[in-house]
C-alpha cells in the first residue's frame, strides 16, 4: 500500500513539474502529493513496526536484557499504544466532521477533504492494530514479536 502511494506520489510530482515547464501548471499536485506521501507514512510505518525496522531507542536497550529488556519495550509500547489510539481517534473524528460539514480543500477543484482523510484514517487504524499486535505478541512471549526477530538475549 505505501509503495503504491508512494508511486502514485511521484507520478503526481513528476506530472506538476512536466506541466508547470509548458506553461500549463497543474494546481492540485502539491495538495494530492501531501496527501499521498501522509498515507505513505502510516502506511509504511505500519509494515515497517511488523518486519520490526522501526525506529527505536536501540543506545538504550543495549544496558537491558531478558526480561528487564522486555519490560521497558513493553512500557514504551503501552505509550505508543495509548497515542495511537488517540491519533486514530481524532482521524477518524475529523474525518467525520469535514464529511458531514462538507469541507472541501483549497485548490480549484474543490476536492472534499474527506476523500484524502479517510486514507489517512486507514492508515492511522493499521498503525493502532500494529502497535496492539506488537504489544500483545510481546506480553504473550511470542518470538520475533520483539524488534522484527532480531532481539537476542
Amino acid at each position: 500500500m505505501a509503495g503504491g502511494m508512494l508511486t502514485v506520489c511521484l507520478i503526481i510530482i513528476v506530472a506538476g513539474i512536466i506541466a508547470r515547464t509548458s506553461g500549463m501548471p497543474i494546481r492540485w499536485t502539491t495538495q494530492f502529493a501531501n496527501y499521498m506521501m501522509m498515507g505513505t507514512i502510516l502506511f509504511g510505518f505500519s509494515y515497517a513496526m511488523l518486519i520490526g525496522d522501526h525506529i527505536q531507542t536501540d543506545l538504550i536497550l543495549r544496558f537491558f536484557q531478558g526480561r528487564a529488556r522486555r519490560w521497558f519495550l513493553a512500557s514504551f509500547r503501552i505509550v505508543g499504544l495509548l497515542w495511537a489510539v488517540f491519533f486514530c481517534i481524532g482521524c477518524w473524528l475529523y474525518w467525520y466532521g469535514n464529511m458531514t460539514m462538507g469541507a472541501v480543500d483549497w485548490s480549484s477543484i474543490n476536492v472534499p477533504l474527506w476523500i484524502p482523510q479517510l486514507v489517512l484514517s486507514f492508515g492511522a487504524t493499521f498503525l493502532l492494530m500494529q502497535t496492539l499486535a506488537t504489544l500483545i505478541g510481546e506480553a504473550l512471549g511470542l518470538r520475533g514479536s520483539t524488534d522484527g526477530g532480531k532481539i537476542t538475549e
